[in-house]
């Protein structure tokens, strides 16, 4: 039922969220404020722990639903005033936290998954990195960048299928070159661990990023924001894998079994970015995307989820599944879910790119979605507030998709598709726009290049965050920049000594004000 949401002491439109019990029975669970004037205070099952929260999903769902001012530049609630933790550490104008001194690396190679990496940082506990999920915060006293990022330790059984998921880490950056890998409190560091618990649950194997969104703001960091993570796992179950690809004539005398490859969507929640509580999907296993029904498109198999918001209150989920390939190997397809809440989703069917061709024979795989900005509009846009446009007609308000292609010898590079209505999606002509370095070479991403995420830089500059894999197959994350072209990509080098100094979001922010009328 509907609930009303009370934010700084004004109301604000808001909606009640279904949190499921082990015992399979559903609860309702409501706001009830105890301090009007500011903060909301409610009990939410998290897979069977109650816990005590000034922002419960009420709030989310409330602040997630639609532009609420009170919050986006406030001050902080009493409950922030004395947690506010990693939000006020360091300065940006101070040196990169623990990495001072920093040796060169090979183009484009941030973050490296082993010890014998090249890169400038490296994990010697993980084995594989990968979806790289990328913020950056305006603040009082310069700017914060943090990345969320999944990767595979030993710890993982080694029965689960050979992918970059595992446990779900972040970083931290002054420049978003720089990076520190924070230690986390769950297994390894990780800030999201899979779900030891509930035997039950979708993830008790691996967990894997698929996207981050701060309610309050994507580019201004508060006090009062709620960070919600899109995440998917999978358990133990066993399929032959004959189920998710063409084997061919290299199918040998015994079929095998893949393990983990049944994977679902959730959500988890947080305060801080840091530590996450999950939330009961409506489905028995605590999903809020489950497989589809036998014969559908993604009976199989649902994963790496990228959310963003349609301007009118609801959001539309990008996700992936995949089925053999009549040519050998695997295909994979895009699905589309819409809900008014970010939590409740209903299914809207595959997705098609039209205008595919060789790179991407297979298909489309990982993704970043987004809405134009105002930027990339001039001044035909009104700001938002959250870096999207509003206003100007439905062709320049459209949608931009970064995504993965695989062509039919298994290759993957990125390319570049767009969208009117976020529905139907057209591939540009110059695909792929950023393809592996050449084979041979050595370079940590000779083999491929995907899971796009992209970041705005002010003036027209854009920067994007891959993974990149190796001959070897190890994967890691990389940096690449472009000047404003969307179809020119250059790797970027990082060097000892300071980045090169970027516009801040703050001068954005006033360069908009003044551009637009904020």
């Amino acid at each position: 039922r509907p609930v009303t949401c009370l934010v700084s002491g004004e109301e604000a439109p808001g909606a009640s969220v279904l949190t499921k019990a082990k015992s399979g029975a559903l609860a309702d669970h409501t706001s009830r404020p105890r301090q009007p004037s500011w903060a909301i205070r409610t009990h939410v099952i998290v897979r069977n722990r109650t816990m005590a929260r000034p922002w419960a999903i009420a709030a989310a769902v409330c602040l997630l639903a639609g532009p609420c001012t009170a919050w986006s530049r406030g001050a902080a609630s009493p409950a922030t005033r004395s947690h506010r933790g990693w939000l006020h550490r360091g300065a940006a104008s101070k040196p990169p936290r623990g990495l001072v001194a920093m040796a060169e690396g090979p183009s484009g190679l941030l973050i490296g998954a082993a010890e014998t990496s090249a890169a400038p940082v490296t994990t010697p506990d993980l084995k594989s990195l990968g979806m790289p999920r990328v913020h950056r915060y305006a603040r009082d006293d310069g700017e914060e960048w943090v990345m969320w990022f999944q990767g595979r330790d030993d710890d993982i059984a080694e029965e689960v299928v050979s992918l970059s998921t595992g446990r779900i880490f972040r970083a931290t950056s002054n420049d978003g070159l720089r990076w520190e890998i924070e230690k986390g409190q769950q297994t390894n560091g990780a800030s999201l661990d899979v779900d030891t618990d509930a035997w039950w649950g979708f993830d008790t194997a691996h967990v894997g990023v698929g996207d981050v969104k701060l309610t309050s703001s994507e580019k201004i960091m508060t006090q009062g924001g709620v960070y919600l993570l899109y995440y998917f796992g999978g358990t133990y179950e066993a399929k032959p894998a004959t189920a998710f690809m063409n084997m061919g004539d290299k199918m040998p005398p015994t079929v095998p079994e893949v393990t983990g490859m049944v994977m679902r969507i959730g959500v988890a929640m947080s305060q801080d970015g840091k530590t996450w509580g999950r939330v009961e999907g409506e489905y028995s296993t605590g999903a809020i995307l489950d497989l589809g029904e036998e014969g559908e498109f993604d009976e199989l198999t649902v994963g790496w989820p990228t959310v963003v918001s349609d301007g009118t209150g609801t959001f539309l989920m990008y996700y992936q599944t995949m089925r053999p390939c009549p040519t050998g190997g695997s295909e994979y397809a895009l699905g589309l879910a819409r809900s008014p809440d970010g939590v409740r989703w209903t299914k809207a069917g595959q997705i098609e790119v039209e205008g595919r061709g060789e790179f991407d024979a297979r298909g489309a795989a990982r993704r970043h979605v987004f809405r134009k900005t105002v930027e990339s509009m001039g001044d035909k846009a009104g700001y938002s507030g959250d870096g999207e446009a509003e206003g100007g007609n439905a062709d320049e308000r459209g949608y931009t998709m970064f995504y993965e292609g695989v062509d039919d010898g298994g290759r993957h590079a990125i390319g570049l598709a767009t969208s009117v209505d976020g529905v139907k999606w057209t591939a540009s002509e110059a695909n792929p726009v950023f393809a592996p370095a050449e084979q041979g070479s050595g370079a940590f991403d000779a083999k491929a290049v995907g899971s796009p995420h992209i970041v705005e830089m002010g003036k027209g500059k854009l920067r994007m965050y891959y993974v990149g894999t190796a001959q070897d197959g190890t994967c890691s994350i990389g940096c690449a920049e472009s000047e404003g072209d969307l179809t020119q990509w250059t790797r970027v080098d990082v060097v000892e000594g300071e980045a090169s100094p970027e516009p801040s979001i703050s001068d954005q922010l006033d360069a908009l004000g003044d551009s637009v009328g904020m």
